[in-house]
């Protein structure tokens, strides 16, 4: 009857694989889609995030913030506007 029911340690292990899996993949793509002072950081960190299982996505999210340049949000909102459309 073990074989069809998983016992309560299988379960937390898929669930903490599932956990870690999700963190490697969250890590990763946060590391592409940021920008670096140094160009090299990038490189560096995709390499310590994918060959470092555990530690590797821990170390970024706790030593990434230093190095990473500050994102300036300035949206541009009157882009789609026409003279048209702003007459009164």
């Amino acid at each position: 009857m073990d074989l069809i029911i998983p016992g309560h340690g299988l379960i937390l292990w898929q669930l903490s694989g599932l956990l870690l899996i999700g963190l490697w993949v969250y890590t990763l793509f946060d590391c592409l889609r940021s920008e670096f002072v140094d160009p090299n950081q990038k490189l560096i960190w995709v390499i310590v995030i994918i060959f470092v299982p555990f530690l590797g996505p821990l170390m970024y999210l706790g030593m990434s913030k230093k190095g990473k340049a500050k994102r300036s949000f300035q949206p541009d909102f009157n882009r789609f506007s026409s003279d048209k459309f702003n007459k009164k």
